[in-house]
């Protein structure tokens, strides 16, 4: 808990108060709105609910007593507020009291500046505070070399001789050039952090379509009335709205089963509370020691199905090279007429290969559906059935050119949520196209150059 806020009626003083906690937990929000409601406060984008008193770990929060704020805003404020590390929240107090707010409007906007500013509250060790201010200067971040070189102690000592800092309650603050500038327009939020949230969906009115406007940001799963009151605040219809999906945090499948033209808001939400009661990490079998290994840790991190995949590329590509059985399957494959004619059982040796396709590609399937989430969905498969035949013939017919294939494509598939996000004027069922437009390319670009097995896909017929 980051505060607790005393809330009360400012025209009903009769009414009582009540004290909620801040940032919100899961599943309170509708309970908090039940209590606020008794008060006859709490309306969605209504600033009826004023603030008797504030306490918790943001001191400088007490600033807003007295004042009138809309639930939304003190629950965006909590969970803002609680992703700050310590020096963040350091740093937005002593600019807050710098600046001497009491609106709530401006301690949202603070949020996203007060990186900006440097606040010294331990003057012990003076080299830690000038490489912290040299930090915050160059964007939070520096080039190894110059970093090397930084004389931290002197660089404290030219702040502080500059005499622009402030003294404050909670540390001296130096503002840097810093400029409060609006962010938050008293209707629509700005985003927050995902947190547990599974997607990131961006909210506009079909009418603002064309326009760039601000959109509504809505973290999914939610409760239906937090959707509405975001929707109400920003006078959305939910019957003429437009949909973007910005973030997920789900296997590609399912996210690209998501329709936002023909799903409804409540359904994919409905969907979203399932999936979030699940516990996604009894599914997996990390590798102690190598899931560390850098970058590629996360193939250490797989199902047991996830495993065997892997495990079943060397394996195929032996049997297939190496040993008898495989022989068999290609020589059928090439020239069937030849191995009839040797006593080669020919319809067997291609009923066995097909179930044994036919198993991998089941096990695929369930994968997907129980693999990754232990949830199946309508149409999560979204066509990757096609792409795989795809990777059939760019692999060339190899067990491991198939498999950097089918990882080519699963890069570039995810690579489309990427695009959706950063890509607001162009429609999203382009990069929802995309992995399969460039399956196609690659599947006439490497056409030619695919060598398949010679009597595949032709009937045999023994005479």
């Amino acid at each position: 808990m980051m505060f607790k806020a005393v809330i009360g009626n400012r025209q009903h003083e009769d009414y009582g108060v009540v004290t909620l906690p801040f940032p919100v937990k899961d599943g309170d929000y509708d309970s908090d709105c039940e209590m606020l409601r008794g008060l006859d406060v709490g309306e969605a984008g209504a600033r009826d609910c004023c603030i008797r008193e504030i306490e918790g770990s943001v001191p400088v929060l007490k600033q807003l007593e007295g004042t009138c704020v809309a639930f939304d805003e003190l629950r965006w404020l909590g969970v803002q507020l609680d992703a700050f590390d310590k020096y963040e929240l350091a740093a937005y107090q002593a600019m807050a009291a710098k600046l001497d707010l009491h609106d709530v409007k401006d301690f949202i906007d603070l949020t996203f500046c007060c990186q900006q500013a440097t606040v010294i509250t331990d003057f012990s060790d003076l080299d830690a505070v000038g490489r912290r201010h040299y930090l915050t200067t160059h964007g939070g971040c520096a080039v190894k070399s110059e970093w090397e070189c930084v004389d931290g102690q002197e660089t404290a000592l030219l702040l502080l001789s500059g005499g622009n800092g402030t003294v404050t309650p909670y540390g001296v603050v130096f503002d840097n050039g810093m400029r409060l500038e609006q962010r938050y327009d008293g209707h629509r939020l700005p985003p927050e952090p995902m947190g547990d949230a599974l997607l990131e969906i961006a909210a506009i009115s079909a009418a603002e379509a064309e326009m760039e406007a601000t959109p509504v940001w809505l973290y999914l799963p939610a409760s239906d009335n937090q959707i509405e009151h975001a929707l109400k605040r920003a006078s959305i219809d939910p019957q003429a709205m437009r949909l973007r999906l910005s973030h997920y945090d789900l296997p590609g499948e399912l996210a690209a089963a998501i329709d936002l033209e023909q799903d409804s808001l409540s359904d994919i939400n409905r969907m979203c509370r399932a999936i979030a009661c699940l516990d996604k990490q009894e599914l997996h079998m990390p590798i102690p020691l190598l899931r560390e290994i850098p970058v590629l840790g996360t193939l250490f991190e797989q199902t047991a199905v996830g495993y065997l995949a892997f495990l079943l590329v060397p394996l195929t590509a032996f049997v297939l090279k190496r040993t008898r059985i495989g022989l068999t399957v290609r020589s059928v494959g090439e020239n069937p007429r030849c191995c009839d004619a040797l006593g080669i059982h020919v319809m067997r040796t291609r009923y066995l290969s097909v179930l044994y396709g036919s198993m991998l590609a089941g096990l695929g399937g369930a994968f997907v559906s129980m693999g990754q989430l232990s949830f199946f969905t309508v149409g999560m498969i979204a066509g990757r059935g096609y792409m795989t035949l795809a990777a059939i013939v760019f692999g060339n017919y190899t067990p491991w050119g198939i498999m950097l294939a089918c990882v080519l494509f699963g890069a570039v598939s995810s690579l489309q949520y990427m695009l959706q996000a950063t890509s607001t004027l162009i429609p999203y069922q382009i990069w929802v196209a995309f992995p399969y437009l460039f399956a196609v390319l690659a599947l006439c670009l490497y056409r030619t150059r695919s060598k398949a097995p010679a009597c595949s896909g032709q009937p045999f017929v023994r005479k």
